[in-house]
């Protein structure tokens, strides 16, 4: 069995966990908003990282791991396991990313440059394209908030985020949150 190789995309950033080592790049050409947008430019974007990095894979072997984001619909899964699957890897597996969160009884809301997902019972992906006001659209979802809530993500200005009447925790080292503990994945 090869070496675990994890793949995760948020914003237009692409990270690939492999061999204890973090690979981060910027994707615009293909990624937006947490979602593939070009398969045929990513597909290649991919296999320059791969040849950039020298990350050797065996030709319809090797599998990879996929961080689902919660967003997906099961089509956008299938989307990504096509273009894994043409890339030749044999098998696509799906974390969850709520398996990355620390055991703690609150919610997890992501707040990056251009989108928020809230964790909870079901994912809610707002598009900050259309809601601006980060306090205001959360002080507004407040009645769903039966716990504390844990905040990270690439928004800037992520620390001067609060709502009323809701304590709130920022995930020390938010911005690289999950990329580092996908570092901690058991292969």
């Amino acid at each position: 069995m090869g070496d675990l190789m994890i793949v995760y995309i948020v914003e237009n950033s692409f990270h690939c966990v492999y061999k204890n080592r973090i690979i981060s790049v910027d994707l615009k050409n293909c990624i937006q908003k947490g979602y593939i947008v070009n398969k045929e430019v990513f597909m290649q974007e991919f296999n320059k990282i791969l040849k950039k990095e020298k990350i050797k894979t065996k030709l319809f072997g090797d599998n990879i791991t996929f961080v689902n984001n919660g967003y997906f619909s099961i089509g956008d899964l299938f989307f990504l396991e096509s273009i894994f699957n043409d890339l030749g890897f044999i098998k696509v597996d799906f974390l969850d990313i709520r398996e990355l969160f620390p055991d703690m009884n609150v919610i997890f809301v992501e707040v990056n440059e251009s989108y928020i997902i809230i964790y909870l019972k079901d994912i809610l992906y707002l598009d900050l394209t259309y809601f601006k006001d980060i306090p205001a659209i959360l002080n507004s979802l407040k009645s769903f908030f039966d716990k504390d809530i844990a905040f990270f993500g690439l928004n800037k200005s992520i620390l001067n985020i609060h709502i009323k009447n809701v304590y709130s925790y920022y995930i020390e080292n938010y911005k690289n949150y999950i990329t580092q503990s996908l570092l901690k994945v058991k292969k």
